[in-house]
């Protein structure tokens, strides 16, 4: 049940965070917003553009986003892994 409550946390905090706050963010910044096959690949394209703004532009803010969606992406992963180790 931990894991299961952890992901589904971290999923819901993941999208709200890219919804929220690293879409918009790039959007109003000049960043490139990726639209992809599906939200998951749009999700980590979004990502991926966030991040190179903030290491090309120097960008503190932009580096918090990213940091904060990928740390949503490994409460998944890592409430995936306590599902299957029936946690």
């Amino acid at each position: 049940m931990i894991g299961l409550g952890l992901a589904m946390t971290s999923f819901f905090a993941g999208l709200g965070i890219w919804l929220g706050g690293v879409r918009p963010y790039l959007s109003r910044h000049g960043g490139v917003v990726a639209t992809g096959v599906t939200w998951a690949v749009s999700a980590w394209a979004d990502w991926q553009q966030c991040s190179d703004f903030a290491k090309v532009h120097h960008d503190p803010q932009a580096a918090v986003w990213a940091r904060r969606f990928l740390l949503t992406q490994a409460g998944i992963l890592t409430g995936i892994i306590l599902i299957l180790c029936n946690v």
